[in-house]
């Protein structure tokens, strides 16, 4: 978010450090994983709902000590289809709609930004959406984390190579708009595999126990891999 988007959840700019923290984090895609994900772009917010479940799984991470992150791709801005505006106000409703469950999100990220974009300002190659890793390096450096102790969680295979080349785990959710055939085809394999966000909850949470199942690469609680 840009500099005049300062309150709940504004976004740092800050040069990166190559330094391990000792805290780590949970990054979260948005459209597909926390929210339905809209045909084409969700920046409506009458068009706006909470998949079921995704409210209870991040109250239920914010009793931990993992810091909350979403990070989501808007390319929508780039291409003309909404602004900004738009954008910050899908992510405060859904920051504040959690606060209210007792849930907290500690930093939203959102990259504007889209090479097929028509809008002057945006439209360009950037290192801030995803596959790119940017945002995972920003918030290494704001939060102090490890991101080989951290997490991203999201139903596309940007998601997943993102949070790979970020040095995280990664679990792939099945709640996007993509079907089946998309998961099939996909050629990027994930740590795990989970329905939703519900789900990918009880997998991050059972890998913290000692000798916990989760351990292994492209396990998933629905019994597919990818």
């Amino acid at each position: 978010m840009e500099n005049e988007h300062e309150g709940q959840i504004p976004e740092a700019r800050v040069p990166p450090k190559k330094r391990s923290g000792r805290n780590r984090a949970i990054f979260i895609d948005r459209d597909g994983t926390i929210n339905v994900e809209m045909p084409t772009y969700l920046y409506q917010l009458e068009d706006f709902a909470f998949l079921p479940g995704s409210v209870e799984a991040i109250a239920k991470l914010s009793k931990t000590d993992y810091k909350l992150i979403i990070i989501t791709n808007q390319g929508g801005v780039a291409k003309g289809i909404y602004t900004e505006e738009d954008v910050n106000k899908i992510n405060h409703h859904i920051v504040s709609e959690l606060k209210k469950h007792g849930a907290e999100i500690h930093r939203v990220y959102y990259c504007p930004h889209h090479k097929d974009g028509t809008v002057e300002g945006y439209s360009f190659i950037c290192e801030c959406k995803k596959p790119g890793t940017k945002f995972f390096e920003e918030a290494a450096h704001e939060f102090k984390l490890n991101l080989k102790k951290s997490w991203m969680v999201g139903d596309r295979d940007f998601d997943i190579m993102a949070g790979a080349r970020a040095g995280c785990r990664t679990v792939l959710v099945k709640s996007g708009i993509n079907g089946e055939e998309y998961y099939r085809n996909m050629t990027v394999e994930p740590d795990f595999v989970a329905p939703d966000l519900k789900m990918a909850v009880e997998i991050i949470l059972e890998h913290e126990k000692p000798g916990g199942a989760a351990n292994g690469a492209n396990q998933g609680v629905d019994g597919d891999g990818c």
